[in-house]
């Protein structure tokens, strides 16, 4: 069987892992990033996946979420260890199913991996609620009724570590972005508008 996960540390992935470890931040230092990658995907673009896939948007996504300028969204969650787990939708169910699937096909997951889906999709869904931006957006308000399908793609990024996962996606949720990538964080974002005065 081909096995899609190369685990190469290439010296250009490992020189913009390190860029990303330290960077000093100074104007363009996004720009600069995102050229070093489009060319390391240019030229080798199977060194980037599996685990350097996973470290380079970690990376990334932890300094943006630093910077206050970068940061739309505030958020004061914390994750609770025991979250509890609320009975899941038909879809939901089958969505996770599905993940768990694809996952365990490409070797990324190990056997508890359906109640660490389970566990990040309920800390999704708690920090969430704690987004509001007024609009009179109405179509989007209240709660997403599909599958997080962006959470899952994020837990099997992560090859199934739940702890991880979280705090990516808590990071994540603070940018600007995420409302425009993450569907249940967009309809999360919105709350009805008060009258004016």
């Amino acid at each position: 069987m081909y096995n899609i996960l190369i685990f190469l540390l290439d010296d250009d992935v490992s020189k913009l892992l390190s860029a990303l470890k330290n960077p000093d931040k100074q104007v363009g230092w996004i720009e600069s990033t995102q050229r070093q990658f489009c060319e390391i995907m240019k030229r080798k673009p199977y060194v980037v996946s599996g685990t350097n896939l996973s470290e380079l948007i970690e990376k990334f996504v932890l300094h943006l979420s630093e910077a206050p300028s970068d940061c739309y969204f505030d958020r004061k969650y914390q994750a609770d260890a025991n979250v509890t787990t609320k009975s899941l939708t038909s879809i939901q169910q089958l969505g996770i199913k599905m993940t768990i699937s694809y996952g365990k096909r490409l070797n990324l997951l190990r056997e508890n991996a359906e109640n660490d889906l389970c566990q990040v999709l309920m800390h999704c869904e708690n920090f969430l609620k704690q987004t509001s931006i007024k609009s009179s957006q109405c179509s989007l308000r209240g709660g997403y009724v599909s599958y997080d399908w962006f959470a899952s793609s994020i837990f099997l990024i992560m090859r199934g570590n739940k702890e991880k996962t979280v705090k990516f996606l808590q990071q994540f949720s603070h940018l600007l972005v995420s409302a425009f990538l993450w569907i249940p964080q967009l309809h999360r974002s919105f709350v009805e508008e008060g009258p004016q005065s």
